[in-house]
């Protein structure tokens, strides 16, 4: 027995941010959000903030502070 997310599955297109699509219901892939489009839009943008370690090596004692 076959599905209507099996027919539709198909016929599958990856949109990108900023692209302009037709109402309808988008999956966001990366984070499997749900975006509901109800008039003719551009697909929102995402932002990222990425955090990492740093590395640091002393290379000096700190200076006295004149107060």
């Amino acid at each position: 027995m076959t599905g209507v997310l099996d027919a539709e599955s198909t016929n599958v297109r990856e949109y990108g941010s900023g692209e302009r699509v037709e109402p309808g219901i988008y999956l966001d892939i990366e984070t499997g959000g749900i975006v509901l489009v109800y008039e003719p839009d551009e697909l929102p943008e995402g932002t990222r903030l990425v955090r990492y370690r740093r590395r640091f090596r002393r290379i000096a004692a700190a200076p006295n502070r004149a107060r």
